[in-house]
């Protein structure tokens, strides 16, 4: 079955993405399952489950988010209520309450350096390719992912719409929750599309971002980067 796992939408504060889009470019491109994970909140999972009953299609989506703890960024999936807790003890106590899986994203990309390995110990799976990481931070999380033995996969981390068709993968499982969660931590997920997103990509998510929580240095900083690329792109072509 075809899925995305780690993407966000306008329940997130870097992201527009409507519900209604994801589940479009889902039914376009064949998606079977979908792990919405907007940061720190529940909403946006709960939001598409609602809406693909209304639509009355076969899609699974796991009640999931990406949530800020004290170390760094996990994901929760499979959950049935929010997370709470963030510091890393008490946030893993009431993941495994809920008999959720606990997702490592980005590894070395927003977290304590200091801590990536004590986090890793208590992880189900971890992500060893993320769209918006270099090369370099993928294969330090597949050395990780090997040296704690831990089932892997390829997150999307998609903020624009833009960019769903990124990272697309397949797990071998039926259409059911369960099933699938079963799947996801017994080895059997496997890469249909793996390509990386583009810099100024990123930067739009942060200029909504910016706009979204009022931060008017991230707004500036990316707009003039926007800008400083756009001139350099112009001035290539020009030669």
């Amino acid at each position: 079955m075809r899925g995305i796992i780690h993407f966000h939408s306008c329940y997130s504060y870097d992201s527009n993405v409507k519900i209604d889009s994801i589940i479009s470019f889902a039914l376009k491109n064949e998606i079977g399952f979908l792990i919405l994970t907007d940061h720190d909140t529940i909403d946006g999972s709960l939001a598409l489950r609602r809406r693909i009953k209304e639509l009355g299609l076969p899609l699974i989506a796991p009640i999931a988010a990406e949530y800020c703890t004290e170390y760094g960024d996990v994901i929760a999936a499979f959950i049935s209520n929010e997370i709470e807790e963030r510091d890393l003890d008490g946030f893993v106590n009431n993941v495994n309450e809920q008999e959720g899986l606990l997702l490592f994203p980005h590894p070395y990309q927003g977290h304590r350096t200091e801590r990536i390995e004590e986090i890793a110990g208590n992880m189900d799976l971890i992500e060893t390719y993320n769209q918006r990481c270099s090369d370099y931070y993928d294969e330090q999380a597949s050395q990780l992912a090997n040296k704690y033995k831990l089932t892997t996969y390829s997150g999307s981390d998609a903020h624009l719409l833009s960019e769903f068709g990124n990272v697309i993968v397949d797990v071998e499982c039926e259409n059911t929750e369960k099933d699938l969660r079963r799947a996801l931590v017994s080895l059997k997920v496997s890469n249909i599309r793996l390509r990386k997103t583009r810099k100024y990509n990123i930067q739009q998510s942060q200029i909504i971002k910016a706009i979204k929580t009022r931060n008017f240095r991230i707004l500036i900083r990316n707009i003039l980067a926007l800008f400083i690329a756009a001139v350099r792109f112009r001035l290539r072509e020009s030669c």
